[in-house]
Formats: C-alpha cells, structure tokens, sequence
C-alpha cells in the first residue's frame, strides 16, 4: 500500500494543519531576559567591589596608596623575600622617605613604619 511522505492536501481542512512550532530561544525569551539582567547586574555588582577594594598586595596599587597618604609626587615599592614591601616615596621638594610596609593576608589594609 502506498504511503505517502506528507498528507495529502483535503480543500477545507486547513484548520486542522499543526501551527508551525517556534524554537526553544523563541519560546522561552522571557527567560533569557530575565537571565541577561541577572548577568548586567552581577558584572556591575563585581566591577564595583573591586573598584571599592584594593589588594595592596599589588605593588602598583600600594605605591599609589603610599602617595596619597604621604601626598608625595612619586611612590614606589617593591616585594621584599620576606613578604614585606619596601616603599620610597618622594615629596615635590626634593626629600624623600623609605618605609617598610607590611600588608595584611587579604591585601585589604597595610601599615607603614
């Protein structure tokens, strides 16, 4: 018997064909909405924090710290062996000042002597 590979066309039965189906993406978009959103805010969420929070384990980042509290016109440290840093920090007069900086294991705060 033959079979053939589509129905056969009935005039008058059009409102019975299946409509054609939208893909997974396109029937979900209120999903992916929502998930891109989630996604915006999170990337904004993290840029800020680091923002806030510097790691002063970074030399460059300590260096700049070390400036701004000495308002010296130059800074710069360097990673000793022993973990502590060695900043010398410049003033616009001409003097200078070498501190020995030791920061904390989160790289949240550092004191100076």
């Amino acid at each position: 018997m033959y079979q053939p590979s589509r129905p056969a066309y009935v005039p008058g039965m059009e409102h019975f064909q299946q409509p054609l189906r939208k893909s997974w993406v396109r029937r979900h978009y209120k999903l992916w909405w929502v998930l891109g959103a989630f996604a915006l805010v999170g990337i904004v969420a993290l840029i800020g924090n680091a923002s806030s929070h510097p790691d002063y384990r970074d030399p460059a980042q300590l260096a700049r710290a070390m400036k701004a509290q000495e308002h010296g016109a130059a800074a710069s440290c360097a990673k000793l062996p022993t973990g502590t840093y060695f900043c010398t920090v410049a003033d616009t007069d001409g003097t200078s000042g070498n501190y020995t900086v030791t920061v904390t294991a989160d790289g949240k705060s550092y004191s100076a002597s």
